[in-house]
């Protein structure tokens, strides 16, 4: 409050009328010209910064006091001051100027963003400028605090210095606020942890097999079943490339069927192998495939085996003494939770300079990849190992899983990249095994598959 006068000033009268419990005390009027020192440190004290007398101007500082105001249990104070001044021999008013200070309620929210919720601990984000919609942010990050409850209603708990509230329930309820100063509270806000969801058949314990067709052996002159394998039981969950490396079987029908060895088989199977219950899925690399000849093979043939979460659409083209055939995986399932990695168990079985290759990623609804990582390796393992891949999230406050993809192959290479040999290969129908020479490289078995929730 600033003044000023023609001459110099003889007395200012202060009248205090506070609603602020803090300052209640001091309210009534005073003039400087006879204040008692005890009085006078107590409104210096309490941020009332007065000017000396004899100066024809001066100034009333009130910006400590302000800074301290407070409400009364959340309600609005209204504290008022009036002033007037005094210089030769004449009052700059009868009553004073009265001004009038209002202690507003502040108003702020608390965020808890979905990156920061997992199936077992959230966290809650500090208070920013944007939490603010009324009062001093500097003010109320000073002395606010963070609470949770398992009802909304009652038993709030203060949140711990790094804001994480841990060891919850998956697929829970919980809820938040911040208060400030134990008085005014934000709304509140309800947190969901999210759910542990397993993968299905991750211990590759459920499968199919079919016969589809017949591979002929002009030696012998007899036929053997040409087999296809899905790991499924009912409806797929985890799929194949056999749709591609086996397209060849329903060429002809039965009993006109005459596939060779090298132009159709499975690239993933069952096998007895296992790292633990019965059966494990096998992965090996074949290079057979349509258009080839018994003593020549076509670069697209030549493909890792490869089982996956999604689907696969194969496309056919061309004659079968000049195809162009592909295939596209279609990546990922639906899937609404937030694993912290994968872990399965696998054996490995090189063949030449190969490597096999395991792929993790979560989308959200719009096919944007939020996390993800890969793992290779090209050591032979011949007893199961256990490892563990960890997802590594981007950094976005908003990211929400739909989708998850899972891809492991037998090698990383594809094409005349791809190692392979003409070789025996064991397979298991039901119970029973046989042995049958193709074109086959790299082997990789996998079990055990399943999703970790550390947080």
């Amino acid at each position: 409050i600033n003044y000023t006068s023609s001459l110099p000033t003889q007395d200012i009268e202060i009248t205090l009328k506070f609603e602020d419990e803090q300052y209640t005390s001091l309210n009534g009027t005073y003039n400087l010209s006879s204040i008692e020192n005890s009085v006078y440190n107590q409104l210096i004290q309490a941020g009332i910064k007065l000017p000396q007398l004899t100066s024809t101007e001066g100034k009333i500082d009130l910006s400590q006091l302000i800074e301290n105001l407070q409400t009364k249990n959340g309600e609005t104070t209204t504290n008022k001051i009036a002033v007037r001044v005094k210089a030769n021999n004449r009052w700059s008013s009868e009553e004073g100027q009265e001004y009038t200070i209002q202690t507003k309620t502040p108003e702020f929210t608390i965020t808890v963003y979905p990156k920061n919720i997992w199936t077992k601990e959230f966290s809650v984000t500090p208070l920013t400028l944007e939490n603010v919609t009324a009062g001093n942010f500097l003010k109320l990050s000073q002395n606010i605090k963070y609470q949770y409850s398992l009802d909304g209603q009652s038993g709030w708990q203060d949140l711990s210095a790094d804001m994480t509230v841990r060891d919850l329930n998956p697929a829970n309820k919980y809820y938040v606020r911040s208060v400030y100063r134990d008085v005014i509270y934000s709304d509140i806000v309800q947190v969901t942890t999210y759910p542990i969801l397993n993968l299905e058949n991750g211990n590759m314990e459920s499968w199919t097999d079919k016969e589809l067709g017949y591979y002929y052996n002009l030696l012998a002159w007899n036929k053997k079943p040409l087999m296809t394998y899905y790991p499924w039981t009912t409806e797929p969950y985890w799929n194949t490339n056999n749709e591609f490396t086996t397209r060849l079987r329903d060429k002809w029908s039965p009993p006109l069927s005459i596939i060779y060895l090298y132009n159709s088989f499975p690239a993933v199977s069952y096998t007895k192998i296992a790292n633990s219950g019965t059966w494990a899925a096998e992965l090996r690399s074949t290079a057979a495939g349509r258009g080839n000849t018994a003593t020549s093979d076509l670069e697209f043939n030549k493909v890792p085996g490869e089982l996956f979460l999604g689907g696969i659409t194969v496309n056919k083209s061309g004659t079968d003494a000049s195809p162009d055939d592909n295939y596209v995986i279609d990546e990922g399932i639906a899937f609404s939770s937030r694993p912290t990695g994968i872990q399965f168990s696998y054996e490995y079985l090189p063949y030449g300079n190969d490597e096999w290759k395991a792929y993790v990623a979560i989308f959200d609804a719009n096919n944007k990849i939020i996390a993800e990582n890969s793992f290779t390796n090209g050591e032979q393992v011949s007893n199961y190992r256990t490892t563990t891949i960890i997802f590594n999230y981007i950094n976005d406050d908003n990211i929400v899983p739909a989708k998850i993809y899972v891809y492991f192959a037998s090698s990383k290479y594809r094409g005349n990249e791809l190692p392979y040999r003409s070789a025996d290969v064991t397979t298991w129908i039901g119970d029973s095994q046989r042995t049958d020479k193709t074109l086959v490289g790299s082997i990789l078995r996998i079990d055990d598959i399943s999703l970790v929730y550390d947080k």
